[in-house]
C-alpha cells in the first residue's frame, strides 16, 4: 500500500513540474513580443490612437550608419558644395544593429499638435498664429526640444535616437537619399522647389523611403535625443531652404532655437514595439 501511494504521489509531482515549465513557455512578456517574431508577427503599419498618426514598422537588423570621409568630400565636390566644417561632425561609416521599432510616418503636424494642446493645455508655440506655418497639414514648427518631448510623452511615444532616425530614412543599403544616390531637388521641399515655407505633409511622395517613411529629406529638420559637438542636439533631413548635401541621410546639425523653436525645425515619434502590449493602437 505504501509503495501504491509513493508511486501516486511521483506522478502528481511530475505532471504538477511539467505544468508549470508549460506555464512558463507559455507567458508572452513585453521582451519576447518585441524581439521574437516567431511568436508574435508586428503588424507593418499601425495608428496610434492617441494622435491618430500612421507609424511603420522598422524591423530589426543591420543597416549603414554615417559615411567615410573620402565618399563624403567627392559627394560634396559632386554637389558643387563648400567641404565646411559642419560636414565633419558627421558619424564615420559603420554597420549598426537595431531592434524592431515604430516610427511616424509623416512629421508631427499642426492638427494633431492641436489637440495636444486642447487636452494638455501645454503654451503654443512660436509661429502659431503666422498663416505661413499654421495650416492644418503643415508640420508643426516653432516648438522647443521640452515642447516636443511633452508631446512625445502625451502619445505615448518618444523621440527617435539618431540611429533610428537614420535607418528609417536610407533602409540598410547605405543610400544617400532616402530614395537613392542620385540627388534629384524634384523629390522633395528644398531650395530647388523654391516654396520657402513648409508644406503639407506627404506633398512629395517619389521622396519617400525604402520603409515608405516620408518627408525625411527636406521640408523641416527633425529633432532626435542625440547631441551635436557641444552645441545642443542634433536635428536630421534638412528644410526647405537646403540643398542636396544637407538633405542628405547622415547629414547632421543642430540649432540655436532648441529652447525657443524655429521655423525650420520640427519632429516625428518613435515607439518601441511594446505598444502592441499596451492597446495604444489601431492596426
Amino acid at each position: 500500500m505504501n509503495r501504491f501511494f509513493a508511486v501516486i504521489v511521483v506522478i502528481m509531482l511530475n505532471i504538477s513540474g511539467c505544468k508549470q515549465e508549460m506555464d512558463k513557455q507559455e507567458i508572452a512578456t513585453p521582451q519576447s513580443l518585441s524581439h521574437d517574431h516567431n511568436l508574435f508577427q508586428l503588424p507593418q503599419e499601425i495608428t496610434s490612437i492617441k494622435d491618430s498618426s500612421q507609424m511603420i514598422l522598422i524591423t530589426a537588423g543591420p543597416f549603414i550608419y554615417g559615411i567615410d570621409k573620402s565618399k563624403r568630400d567627392s559627394l560634396l565636390k559632386v554637389l558643387s558644395n563648400a567641404r565646411l566644417p559642419i560636414f565633419d561632425l558627421e558619424f564615420p561609416q559603420q554597420i549598426k544593429h537595431l531592434p524592431s521599432y515604430y516610427i511616424d510616418k509623416f512629421e508631427v503636424i499642426n492638427k494633431q499638435y492641436a489637440k495636444f494642446l486642447e487636452e494638455t493645455g501645454h503654451p503654443k508655440p512660436r509661429y502659431w498664429s503666422n498663416r505661413l506655418y499654421n495650416q492644418p497639414m503643415q508640420p508643426v514648427v516653432g516648438v522647443s526640444w521640452a515642447d516636443a518631448v511633452a508631446y512625445a510623452k502625451w502619445a505615448g511615444k518618444r523621440l527617435p535616437k539618431e540611429k533610428e532616425w537614420e535607418k528609417a530614412a536610407r533602409g540598410i543599403d547605405g543610400r544617400i537619399w532616402p530614395w537613392g544616390n542620385i540627388p534629384d531637388g524634384t523629390k522633395y521641399n528644398g531650395k530647388m522647389e523654391g516654396n520657402l515655407t513648409p508644406v503639407n505633409v506627404g506633398s512629395y511622395p517619389e521622396g519617400t523611403s525604402p520603409y515608405e517613411v516620408m518627408d525625411m529629406a527636406g521640408n523641416v529638420y527633425e529633432m532626435t535625443t542625440g547631441f551635436w559637438g557641444n552645441s545642443g542636439r542634433a536635428m536630421r533631413g534638412g528644410c526647405y531652404l537646403n540643398t542636396g548635401a544637407y538633405t542628405r541621410t547622415m547629414f547632421r546639425w543642430a540649432t540655436a532655437e532648441e529652447e525657443r523653436g524655429a521655423e525650420y525645425l520640427g519632429f516625428r515619434c518613435v515607439a518601441d514595439t511594446t505598444i502592441i502590449l499596451r492597446n495604444e493602437y489601431m492596426q
